[in-house]
């Protein structure tokens, strides 16, 4: 009994790489991104707490039965729109992989849910400085301070439909687990201050922020994938 046990879990085994389909494909869509800052008055940072921005890249996934594993590799861009008019990006590569659970893979459209974990990599500028004068005094300078962490991880959920095996709509909701970055403000810094910051930003560690603010974005995404 043992040993018909142990060789039917071989075969199975041995089975599972022949069973297995390898998908290759590329994914673009839009990021509907919901920023929220600790701690802070939103009105005095940001126009408004949402940003549209996109994403686009290749992605790989295998197929086993209803169970598929979905891994990319997109080029993505969120940010914010501040109070002064001004758009914060921050650039990144965002590495997802998702487990996904079909329904009627016999059929034309096969409904799905997924559910993973996401590795997000910044690109572009980490720290962001911009300068204004104080409303009390003119003569005095404030400069608010967008530090953005390199790499942070979040938590992916979602569902969607397939559509002749080939081609994808997707709504998918991705969760921070960790900050991306802090917002820092600095008071009563004089013209020449607030000009040697601007062009050195390693000097702003010499100075002491007045306040600090965490900040992390939840994202809703909807995207197009077509598969080879």
């Amino acid at each position: 009994m043992r040993r018909f046990i142990a060789t039917a879990a071989l075969s199975l085994l041995l089975e599972i790489p022949l069973m297995a389909q390898l998908v290759l494909g590329v994914r673009g869509g839009v990021n509907f991104v919901d920023n929220d800052i600790t701690a802070v008055n939103m009105e005095t940072i940001t126009q408004t707490d949402k940003y549209t921005g996109f994403f686009f890249g290749p992605m790989l996934e295998i197929d086993f039965w209803s169970l598929g594993i979905d891994i990319a590799a997109l080029y993505s861009q969120k940010g914010f729109e501040l109070a002064r008019h001004e758009s914060l990006k921050q650039q990144m590569i965002d590495i997802p992989a998702n487990l996904k659970f079909y329904f009627n893979t016999e059929g034309d459209v096969s409904p799905f849910f997924h559910a993973g974990g996401q590795f997000s990599y910044k690109t572009g500028e980490l720290l962001n400085l911009y300068d204004d004068t104080m409303e009390e005094n003119v003569n005095l300078y404030q400069i608010q301070s967008f530090a953005i962490d390199r790499s942070n991880w979040s938590i992916n959920i979602g569902a969607g439909l397939r559509f002749f095996r080939h081609v994808q709509i997707t709504v998918n909701y991705n969760m921070p687990v960790t900050h991306e970055g802090a917002y820092l403000f600095y008071d009563e810094l004089k013209k020449t201050e607030v000009s040697e910051l601007m062009r050195d930003h390693e000097k702003l560690d010499e100075w002491t922020a007045k306040g600090e603010s965490k900040f992390k974005s939840s994202t809703l995404q909807v995207s197009l994938s077509c598969t080879f």
